[in-house]
């Protein structure tokens, strides 16, 4: 259970997590003593598992029944702006359709009532969470600052030139919705932040959790092909599809779901289905994903990595400058797989540092 004064780390309930570590936060919890931890309310099941350390709770706990029983089912997104441009008007009706076609508001909402009562109970000294500036975030950041408690977010995924919920100028209120200090993963990063507009003094490069900021060279010439499938079902339908076209008995493909959203594989001779990390993978031809930070992990690792070109929707390119994966069509997977590819050779330290633990004890200090 979390304390008043205390600090705190909002987390997902992945499934790698487990009470002696956090798949977002490393061996923090063990290397700060005091932290506190607290899960977002994506997955009953994972507070179960991890609240057996006696310091992790969950925000479910804190929301009212009342709230969502009456209030939640009846949520939806709505446009609160005024557009001068009424040329762009279906556009912001389309992405209203599409985001009220599933329960995402009501998730939003839901997530944003249980912080801000857990906030108002437990009065926290300091949050850090894994940082994205989704709305719910930017929500976290504004209840955080009327209660004076500090707000630290951590970069936790690629930063690319289509990452605009990133910046300041997808926020509201600009730079004042963002936390008080962003924590990255590497100096790349702390460049392309500065572009967009956030202030050199609200960053510092803490180190990567998530990755090893010294990969191991995992290419092998004659190996399978892995594939990272992504958060997006319809992305990863796409890229299986993709896959079934080019497999055949000269080539095979290691399929792994993204670990918050499984999906479902057909396998075959050639097709085989893993839960092996691709950071724990050796020998490997190509890696081929569609979203998230696999392409990243392939490219620092040595391994010509390719990135799905959706047909039905913006591919977004999230790999910060300086790296670039090569696109392809679900019909273009085959040839770009037989031409030979030199694997690439990048300087990981401009991306990726080791995690410096002073750094995080200076911003997460509790006196």
């Amino acid at each position: 259970m979390t304390e008043s004064g205390t600090v705190s780390l909002i987390v997902y309930g992945h499934p790698d997590s487990n009470p002696d570590h956090d798949a977002y936060f490393g061996k923090l919890l063990t290397q700060i003593p005091g932290l506190k931890r607290i899960v977002h309310t994506d997955d009953f099941r994972a507070v179960e598992r991890l609240a057996k350390d006696g310091r992790t709770e969950s925000f479910h706990a804190y929301g009212n029944l009342l709230y969502a029983l009456f209030v939640i089912p009846f949520m939806k997104w709505r446009s609160c702006s005024v557009h001068q441009d009424k040329s762009i008007d279906w556009l912001i009706m389309r992405a209203l359709i599409r985001e009220a076609g599933g329960g995402a508001a009501a998730m939003s909402a839901w997530q944003i009532h249980c912080q801000e009562r857990w906030l108002k109970f437990r009065r926290p000294h300091c949050i850090a969470w894994p940082w994205e500036n989704h709305p719910w975030e930017r929500a976290l950041v504004r209840a955080a600052r009327r209660l004076g408690v500090s707000t630290v977010g951590y970069q936790h995924t690629d930063a690319g030139p289509h990452q605009f919920n990133m910046s300041p100028r997808a926020t509201p209120n600009g730079v004042a919705d963002l936390p008080d200090h962003l924590l990255l993963n590497g100096p790349a990063y702390r460049s392309q932040f500065i572009d967009w507009g956030i202030p050199p003094d609200r960053m510092a490069v803490a180190g990567a959790f998530r990755l090893p900021a010294a990969p191991v060279c995992r290419y092998g010439a004659n190996g399978p092909v892995f594939v990272a499938l992504s958060s997006s079902p319809d992305v990863s339908r796409e890229m299986m599809a993709a896959v079934y076209d080019t497999e055949g008995a000269s080539r095979k493909f290691l399929v792994k779901s993204h670990p918050m959203y499984p999906f479902q594989i057909v396998e075959s001779s050639s097709v085989i289905s893993t839960k092996t990390r691709f950071a724990d993978t050796v020998g490997v031809s190509a890696l081929f994903y569609g979203t998230g930070t696999s392409g990243i992990e392939g490219m620092l690792a040595g391994v010509p990595t390719y990135r799905l070109l959706p047909s039905d929707r913006v591919g977004i390119e999230t790999m910060p400058d300086g790296l670039r994966a090569r696109t392809v069509t679900r019909q273009g997977l085959r040839a770009a797989l037989d031409e030979a590819v030199e694997p690439p050779k990048i300087d990981v330290s401009k991306f990726f540092t080791p995690v410096d633990i002073e750094v995080w004890r200076r911003h997460l200090s509790a006196s």
